[in-house]
């Protein structure tokens, strides 16, 4: 566990809660979904190739975390997506962790839990 889980003002965990997050039935949470893209909006074109039909929300491992993307079918098949600076990552990242309700540290450490390893390819 770490500080900022005994400082953050949205759990309501005691502060006696030492060894991590206890749902209010006592209960323990499982990891996040870091692919779960429910709550990831859908941009208005496609992040490979700019069409505006046929979009999807997909996943993305890169070097920062996991981030959300908005491509169309033949650009996800393709793999067509271009790259990133790591601060443009890192942005969009930081978004996909408010999408999951989750912040950084948790996306860390689900990451960490089970490791993946960025791809070139983009979609999982």
């Amino acid at each position: 566990m770490t500080d900022l889980h005994l400082t953050t003002t949205v759990c309501w965990c005691a502060q006696a809660a030492v060894d991590g997050h206890v749902n209010e039935d006592g209960s323990r949470p499982g990891p996040p979904d870091l692919d779960d893209t429910t709550n990831c909006p859908i941009g208005r074109s496609c992040t490979g190739c700019d069409t505006e039909t046929g979009l999807t929300v997909v996943t993305a491992v890169t070097q920062v975390g996991i981030l959300c993307v908005t491509i169309c079918g033949l650009c996800a098949e393709l793999g067509n997506l271009p790259g990133l600076a790591c601060s443009a990552a890192a942005m969009q990242v930081l978004d996909h962790c408010g999408h999951l309700d989750i912040d950084l540290d948790e996306m860390a450490a689900a990451i960490a839990a089970e490791p993946v390893e960025a791809d070139t390819g983009w979609p999982q």
